[in-house]
Order: structure tokens, then sequence, then C-alpha cells
């Protein structure tokens, strides 16, 4: 007899009908939760406090939850999806427990937060696109009476305080992969700032008040940006404590850090640039001391307007760099070292000696030192210019040029001042 072919039974899947879920509010146990798509890609969802802990929400023109119904909240959870999420909360001029927001869109996020107080936390995760997240608007003030955390993901991110309102975070605040930051003046963080880019280009501006550290580090994972990394503070600035810029060795485009007259760090600001070029130009105060690391190619300037309190230590590595210092060094009566300049490869705590670039340091007549310079330049063709007539050095000055050919040191006075030492000079225009 024959036998028939058996056909093995299968389940086949369908298309995926799933439906995102519409946008809803409710409270429960105090927390008010937002969760859900708008209706329209281009609603503005509205989250507003109208009374203390008593909320309505709205969907573009649509009310999805009433003030008679979001009552009683302490705290707010916002999650929303689509292909885009649009977003203002408004507190009412009150006050409210903690804010929780995932602007977790397919393509772009805009968040407005502004007008009143979080007594707690602030949290705001990006979506994969471009995020744009505002503090505070025209009118109105905001306080964060914890920490602000900010993590934006993906695209060209930004994160900013508005000009022209008060935003005060207690707490630290902690912005990453962002394109953009900007701490206005009138605006401050309580305790420290941390800042992280991400792989295009980054830009932080700080014109407020930051009573701990401020660290920018552009170095992590060792992203590989396409534009510059900058970091400016504007004559309103003012840190507390330490300064700190970190870039990414591996970057194709140099960073830039400036520092406008007026601006304070209290204790130290420490750079670690690219290994392309890099431009630093210091006006501000430095209370503590000064740690430039240049790399490759860099130009640094100390205008005749800054100060640094400690010292200032400052490695010129690969390439031609160029260092200018117009300004004042050292406290007044110190006798120790005020001024190290070092060409060493590596930066100063892993190197080994000499590098061939052909670097500039000029020492211009605004610069006051108070205490000693010690200067070691590399093996390069190598310029050293001091205006020893105008310029006030207290101690001793010692300059090694490494003897290359046509390193040069150029003075004003005729003969060489009876506190400097050089050596490695062959060329000497006195």
């Amino acid at each position: 007899m024959k036998m028939q072919q058996r056909v093995r039974l299968r389940l086949e899947q369908l298309e995926d009908r799933w439906v995102p879920a519409a946008l809803s509010a409710s409270v429960t146990n105090g927390l008010l939760s937002v969760t859900g798509v708008p209706a329209a890609a281009t609603n503005v969802v509205t989250v507003k406090e109208t009374a203390p802990n008593t909320f309505e929400v709205d969907d573009g023109a649509t009310v999805i939850g009433a003030s008679s119904v979001l009552v009683n909240v302490n705290n707010v959870n916002i999650n929303l999806g689509g292909p885009a999420a649009l977003l203002n909360v408004d507190l009412g001029n009150a006050s409210i427990g903690s804010v929780t927001i995932h602007l977790g869109s397919d393509t772009t996020g805009v968040a407005t937060i502004e007008h009143g107080k979080i007594t707690g936390g602030l949290s705001v995760f990006g979506s994969s696109g471009t995020d744009s997240v505002v503090l505070g608007t025209a009118s109105t003030a905001l306080s964060v009476g914890g920490n602000a955390f900010f993590d934006l993901e993906g695209g060209n991110n930004s994160l900013t305080i508005n000009s022209s309102s008060s935003v005060t975070i207690s707490g630290n605040l902690f912005a990453d992969d962002v394109s953009s930051m900007t701490l206005p003046k009138g605006s401050s963080v309580g305790k420290n700032l941390f800042v992280e880019g991400q792989g295009t280009s980054s830009s932080v501006n700080i014109g407020g008040t930051v009573t701990g550290n401020v660290i920018v580090n552009d170095a992590a994972f060792q992203r590989k940006h396409s534009g510059p990394t900058s970091l400016n503070l504007s004559g309103s600035a003012s840190i507390g404590g330490d300064l700190v810029f970190i870039n990414a060795g591996n970057d194709t485009v140099g960073s830039l850090l400036s520092t406008a007259a007026g601006s304070t760090v209290g204790k130290d600001l420490i750079f670690q640039g690219t290994n392309v070029s890099d431009t630093i130009s210091l006006s501000g105060s430095v209370a503590g001391n000064l740690f430039l690391d240049l790399r490759g190619g860099d130009t640094a300037l100390l205008t005749k307007t800054s100060t640094v309190s400690g010292l200032a230590a400052i490695h010129i590595g690969g390439g031609n760099n160029s260092l200018s210092v117009g300004g004042t060094i050292g406290a007044s009566g110190n006798t120790g070292l005020a001024l190290l300049v070092n060409s060493a490869h590596g930066g100063f705590f892993f190197h080994h000696n000499g590098s061939n670039g052909n670097d500039t340091v000029t020492i211009l007549g605004s610069a006051t030192i108070n205490g000693n310079a010690n200067l070691r330049l590399g093996h390069g063709s190598n310029l050293l210019t001091i205006d020893d007539k105008n310029a006030t050095i207290t101690g001793t000055l010692k300059a090694n040029g490494g003897g290359n050919a046509s390193t040069t040191f150029n003075g004003t006075l005729g003969s060489l001042p009876s506190n400097f030492t050089l050596h490695g000079f062959p060329i000497m225009n006195l």
C-alpha cells in the first residue's frame, strides 16, 4: 500500500498589528503617570500644575487628564512615545516632589520645564534622535532641590537654561550626550556640574555660578568628534571648585577653552588637549593652580587680565606650539616655583625627554611672575622671547632651549638680567 506524504503543520506569524497606546494620565499613590503616544506628532503635551498637588494634562488642545481627577500628586513620571515628543511641564508657581521624563520618541524630543519648585530631583532621558531641553522661560523661575540629571542620547542634543529666567539647582547637575549646554548669568548649581559631550561637536557655555567643581569630559569612550569642542566662561561665571576640561586624544578637530575677564575659578584649572591644534585664551582668575597639557600644534594665551595665584604648569608636547604669558602668575611674596613650561612627550606624569616640535614661548611686558620660572623646551627650532625690560620676574628664570642650531632667545635690555640662566640657545639677541 502506498503511503501518503504527510505535511508538517506549523504556525505562520502574522504581521505586527501592535497599536501604540494613546496618551493617558492617572494618579496612583501620589504618583502622576503620563504615558503613551500623543494623538498627533505635532501636538504639545502639556502637564501643568493648576493648584498645589493638582494637575491637568493636555494632548494638544484636548484635555486627557482633568484637574478634578489628577489630585494629591506628590511626584510626576512622564513616558512619551511616537515619532516625536513635544512636552511642556508648567509647575504653576507651586512645588512638587520629583519629576522624571522619558522622551522616548523615535526621532526628536523637545521639553520645557518651568515655573515652580521641584523639591526632589529632576531626571530627563532623551529620545534616539535630536533632543532639546529648556529649563525656565523668560518670565518664570525654576528651582530643583536635589540633583538634575539629563541623559539625552542620540543626535545633536542641547540643554539650555533660559537666560531671562532664574534657575537654581541645589544639588549636582549631570548632562550626558549633549552638543550644547548653557548655564547663563543669574542661574546657579549648588554642588557640581558634570558634562559629557557627544560624537559631533560640543559647546559648553557658563555665565552663572557653580559652587563646586565643573568637569567637562569630552574623552568619554574615546569618541572621535567631527567638530570642535569648546568650553567658554563669560565674565559673570563663578566656579567655587576646580574647572576640569578633558578632551579625547584621538580627536581630529581641536578644542577651544576661553575664560573672560571677570570670571573666577576658586581652585585649580586643568586642561587636557587633543592631539591636534587646540586654542586656549585665559583672561579670568584662577585661585589655585593652572595645568595645561598641550599635545600638538596648540596656541595658548594668558592675557594681561589673567591671574593664577598658584603654580602655572604648562606642558607643550608634539607639534609646533605657541605660548604667550601676559598676566600675573603666583601670589605676591611667593619665593618658590611659579611658572613651569615643559616640552617632554606624554604630559607631566608619563613622559620621556624631548619634543621635536618648533615651540614659541613669549613673556610679554605686561606679565608679572611672582616667584621662579623654569622653562624646558624641546629639540626643535624654538624661540623664546622675553620683554625683560617691562615684565616682572621676582625670582629666577632658568631656560633650556634644547640646543637646536636655530633656537633663539630674544631679549630687550641689551644684556642678560642677573636672575636669568639660559642654556641651549645658540642664537642670543639681547
